[in-house]
């Protein structure tokens, strides 16, 4: 014979079950904020200059090799700076020519996003985090700030055996 105390518990378990799970929180909109990269506490926000971020890796001993190329698009030179962790990207959009953050590559490392997310975060992480992304392509998870074609983004890079992020990137996306 069961107690009337457990048939009162066990009639309040299966009131439980049958509710609806609270749903989680969506996630909140992309903001200039989710594309900003944060290096020892300092924010670089992509379309700024460049010297800064360059002259914080160079302090904290990060080697990097640059090279260059004549750019398509102004005068001057593309840049990139290549490293075990980073790879830094700029173009000569300053307003005297000045190199100009266009990409922030995370190859390694445990560097994370604004949202918490890195290298070994899983898709369901970025989803719960982001959303649905802007544009999936293969094994990239998009998320652009506006237009997805001309807007700056937030790229992950995923393994598809794996499910987990590989490698990210910041990208201004500068067409002119």
């Amino acid at each position: 014979m069961v107690s009337k105390l457990t048939a009162l518990a066990l009639a309040a378990l299966i009131m439980c079950l049958m509710l609806p799970a609270a749903a989680a929180p969506a996630p909140l909109p992309m903001t200039e904020m989710d594309l900003v990269f944060v290096f020892e506490g300092q924010a670089y926000a992509l379309a700024s200059p460049a010297k800064e971020l360059l002259a914080a890796l160079k302090k904290a001993g990060v080697g990097l090799t640059e090279s260059r190329a004549d750019s398509c698009l102004f005068e001057g030179e593309d840049k990139e700076f290549l490293g075990e962790e980073l790879l830094i990207g700029t173009l000569p959009k300053g307003p005297r020519g000045e190199d100009m953050l266009e990409t922030v590559m995370v190859l390694a490392g445990d560097h994370l996003t604004s949202r918490g997310l890195g290298i070994g975060s899983s898709g369901e992480e970025l989803l719960a985090a982001y959303g649905e992304p802007s544009l999936t392509d293969y094994d990239l998870m998009i998320y652009a700030l506006g237009d997805a074609e001309d807007s700056p983004q937030l790229v992950f890079v995923l393994d598809l055996d794996t499910g987990l992020v590989n490698s990210y990137y910041y990208f201004y996306n500068t067409q002119g």
